[in-house]
């Protein structure tokens, strides 16, 4: 979602495109060809960065003239996505040797790797916390969740979870942070990091969103989308999914309201 809240931005995969749909209609307002299959699209002021995980690329688009202002070839196969809060640091991992590295947006320089961040696999998400600026890495396979700071300090593990719960993606409002585990959503204090509630679902969680004003959640589950009140986790909807394959849920910064 672009930070106007006019465009959904959608990657392709299989057309190695990125499209414009427009959040009012959601008609198609713009194409535009990209690497090798595009992954994931993360928004940083006036600039949408996409990685092609085949391609070996990550392009860097204006979203004022929507037409693509630099690319930058890696070395690795990029998997993962995350941006600092001022957009000149982005984050992404190498999905052989599992580093987390920081490139720099303005000249597509590598900035600091830092060797194999997670245990045996890349399957959960990394993502920056807009109230602290820190990074938080979902290590799945590890059972656990590390924190970095904007500047790549060593990863410290913040949260662990028990067999059969894989952190997949985390969530954050000013006070809580969401966890995404197995089948269950955790609920932690994002200044202590101890433990406030649980609730638990028939099917896995794919992904956790937190809505702006950080008072309803999204979890996204095999066939539906459950929404919960952050304060107690107590489901306030369910609403059918037209695929399974759908696996996040993004929230319109402007449009949103309760």
């Amino acid at each position: 979602m672009t930070p106007d809240g006019r465009y959904i931005v959608v990657a392709n995969t299989g057309k190695n495109e990125v499209a414009f749909v427009d959040a009012s209609s959601l008609a198609l307002d713009n194409k535009i060809t990209v690497a090798a299959t595009p992954s994931q699209v993360e928004v940083a002021g006036d600039y949408l960065y996409v990685i092609s995980v085949n391609g070996k690329t990550i392009s860097k688009i204006n979203l004022q003239t929507k037409a693509i202002d630099a690319k930058f070839t890696t070395s690795f196969f990029p998997g993962k996505l995350a941006l600092n809060q001022e957009g000149s640091v982005l984050y992404t991992m190498d999905q052989l040797k599992r580093d987390l590295v920081l490139i720099n947006t303005a000249t597509g320089a590598i900035i600091k790797t830092l060797p194999a961040v997670v245990d045996k696999l890349i399957l959960g998400e990394i993502r920056t916390d807009p109230f602290s600026g820190a990074l938080y890495i979902c290590d799945a396979k590890g059972l656990k969740v590390k924190r970095s700071d904007a500047g790549g300090a060593a990863p410290q593990t913040t949260y662990t979870f028990p067999a059969g719960s894989e952190p997949i993606d985390i969530a954050f409002s000013a006070q809580y942070h969401f966890i995404a585990a197995g089948k269950s959503l955790y609920k932690y204090d994002a200044a202590t990091g101890s433990p406030i509630a649980s609730t638990a679902f028939a099917t896995a969680c794919k992904s956790v969103t937190a809505a702006p004003t950080g008072d309803v959640l999204f979890v996204t589950l095999a066939t539906s989308m459950a929404i919960l009140d952050a304060r107690s986790l107590s489901l306030l909807s369910e609403v059918p999914l037209a695929s399974s394959g759908i696996e996040s849920v993004v929230v319109n910064p402007v449009k949103f309201t309760l």
